[in-house]
């Protein structure tokens, strides 16, 4: 006997009925030095843009 009492609920559709849904595994494919470089940069700029701002504000 199978009871399905025990079972969620489905609260969203399957974007592809009928195709796996499973998450994909992309670690072993990145390049940390690069993401890690793009991040510095990035929070290099930030930084700039906050000194730009509290320049301004303390004009």
């Amino acid at each position: 006997m199978v009871s399905t009492a025990d079972t969620t609920l489905h609260v969203v559709d399957p974007k592809n009925p009928g195709a796996v849904d499973e998450i994909a595994y992309y670690i072993p494919n990145m390049n940390f030095q690069d993401i890690e470089a793009r991040r510095q940069k990035v929070l290099a700029r930030i930084l700039e843009l906050a000194q730009e701002v509290n320049g301004k504000q303390g004009s």
